[in-house]
């Protein structure tokens, strides 16, 4: 059930939480993460990828392969990654079970 409240004391999963607050603290300080409305490129399996307005793409894996992002939305390439939750993810390849959000570079 995913609606448990998270476990404290030996059972928790630190590196999880860890993640969390990360994400809780860029969206936060980013300010294209709390306006904008949602727009979903992808959501297909256990991928699921959206922006929020021009200036921030989302790419979540949930699945445990591999995946790379790809769309028939037009993406810009001047992107910045602003969070990895696994070092490996590069880019739009993202290792099993992570995920990355980028911004786009202001010219």
């Amino acid at each position: 059930d995913n609606r448990e409240d998270m476990p404290w004391g030996s059972d928790r999963d630190e590196d999880l939480r860890q993640m969390f607050q990360q994400l809780i603290s860029l969206r936060k300080t980013t300010l294209a993460l709390t306006g904008h409305k949602i727009e979903i490129l992808h959501a297909e399996g256990r991928s699921f990828a959206f922006s929020r307005g021009p200036d921030t793409l989302v790419i979540i894996n949930a699945d445990s392969q591999p995946w790379r992002f790809t769309s028939d939305v037009h993406v810009p390439s001047n992107w910045e990654i602003v969070f990895q939750s696994h070092e490996n993810n590069q880019g739009f390849q993202l290792v099993r079970m992570s995920t990355t959000v980028l911004t786009r570079i202001q010219s």
